[in-house]
């Protein structure tokens, strides 16, 4: 085995006996070759059932586990029991499996509350100043939105801790933080690549600090696209935030820019950010 845990969604074909494998997957159980191997699953308190482990037939060749029959017939009803059915095709839970020892496994079940996990998403967009041309075809933002989507969003956190997160998942991407806008100026540049500057807005005093930064790169000549990311109202609500923090929208950001138009001197791109809930 080469990796210590597995999880599966669940769904009516794991109810039935079979756990079907994707390819990537595979690597978490023994290969049974051509044949057939019997691996052990322990599960609820002290059971246990005998499973094999085979390729199915056809071009595909698909990786399954099976536990049909009358000896399989106890495990699936704790299946059963475990993973109540949801409306709809939505997968019912996951089922996790952690490798105790050669052919043995303990099996765990986690119902969709459990397995339920927020990330960030990206959503609607506003452009400022003709921003809408070059940021479809900026280098900066053709994955843009893929690497913000990577950000894991903990039960609570405050502005500060998504801020770190999401440098840390932009800088994994390319992009670079910039202790100043150019020409010795000590006024951060926020985070920078392919001459986009980017600066998140998650409370109303980071907006004019952010315009005056890119104010001067535009000037400077050291930017082309702004980009100014901003929670909406939903994610907005959950960050914890410091005393005097006040809270920032997109539609307040935009009402704010207009009162500050002296401050806004080149193309700027605003991201609107929100959660989305996904099964681990």
């Amino acid at each position: 085995m080469t990796k210590a845990t597995f999880r599966h969604r669940v769904g009516k074909t794991t109810l039935s006996g079979y756990l079907v494998c994707k390819v990537d997957e595979e690597g978490f159980f023994p290969d049974p070759g051509e044949g057939e191997l019997r691996v052990r699953l322990n599960f609820a308190e002290n059971q246990q059932v005998e499973a094999r482990l085979f390729r199915a037939g056809g071009k595909v060749r698909q990786l399954k586990l099976a536990y049909t029959g009358e000896d399989g017939a106890a495990f699936r009803s704790w299946l059963r029991r475990s993973f109540p059915a949801r409306k709809g095709h939505k997968a019912r839970g996951i089922l996790v499996l952690q490798g105790e020892r050669d052919r043995v496994f303990s099996v765990m079940a986690e119902s969709v509350s459990q397995a339920s996990v927020d990330f960030l998403w990206p959503g609607g967009r506003r452009y400022v100043q003709g921003a809408r041309p070059i940021s479809i075809l900026h280098p900066a933002m053709l994955d843009l939105e893929t690497c913000l989507k990577v950000v894991e969003l903990p039960r609570s956190f405050t502005v500060d801790e998504l801020d770190l997160q999401i440098q840390a998942a932009l800088h994994d991407c390319g992009w670079l933080r910039t202790e100043s806008v150019g020409s010795g100026l000590a006024l951060p540049a926020g985070l920078r690549r392919s001459q986009a500057q980017l600066h998140t807005v998650f409370h109303a005093a980071e907006l004019v600090s952010a315009l005056t930064s890119l104010a001067a790169a535009f000037e400077l000549k050291n930017c082309d696209l702004g980009i100014l990311l901003v929670a909406d109202d939903r994610l907005s609500g959950r960050l914890l935030r410091e005393p005097g923090q006040g809270t920032s929208s997109m539609a307040r950001v935009q009402r704010e820019m207009e009162l500050l138009a002296f401050l806004v001197r080149g193309p700027i791109c605003l991201l609107s950010l929100g959660s989305k809930s996904a099964l681990r």
